[in-house]
């Protein structure tokens, strides 16, 4: 994911990259929410989301690298880190909310629906996202306005 996100920069720019990796991600959970997905489908689920993860992990850090001044950017990279660690920490409560009334009373494990409908709403989060981004002035011309 990493190398082909460095490709997709070098051709297409950065906003197409973060585009691209997030509709990735968002394809990857969209088929994770099928009902009994068969063992290939599953493989495709996990190639496709590290495949788009690794799309923008690659080029945040190189947005930053490349926006950030000499004297700003171990700052700004450290923030970059803190804002991952926090999203990661959020996307693991969400997701426990969403499977959390899909455990039967005295269970452990939510039933597989739940897993369906945390993967939809993941998909959804993806979707918002990627047009969040595709609306998004370009990076310059927001960083030439402050």
């Amino acid at each position: 994911g990493g190398r082909a996100g460095l490709r997709i920069v070098e051709r297409c720019g950065v906003p197409t990259a973060l585009v691209v990796g997030t509709v990735v991600s968002g394809l990857s959970l969209a088929l994770m929410a099928t009902p009994e997905p068969a063992y290939p489908v599953v493989l495709a689920v996990m190639a496709l989301g590290g495949a788009g993860t690794g799309v923008m992990f690659a080029i945040v850090p190189l947005v930053i690298a490349r926006e950030a001044s000499e004297r700003e950017a171990s700052s700004a990279l450290s923030f970059s880190q803190l804002v991952r660690a926090m999203g990661f920490a959020l996307g693991s409560a969400v997701t426990s909310t969403v499977l959390v009334p899909f455990v039967n009373v005295g269970g452990t494990f939510p039933e597989s629906v739940g897993y369906q409908v945390a993967a939809g709403v993941g998909a959804a989060v993806c979707l918002i996202s990627a047009l969040t981004l595709v609306r998004l002035p370009p990076l310059r011309y927001r960083l030439a306005k402050r």
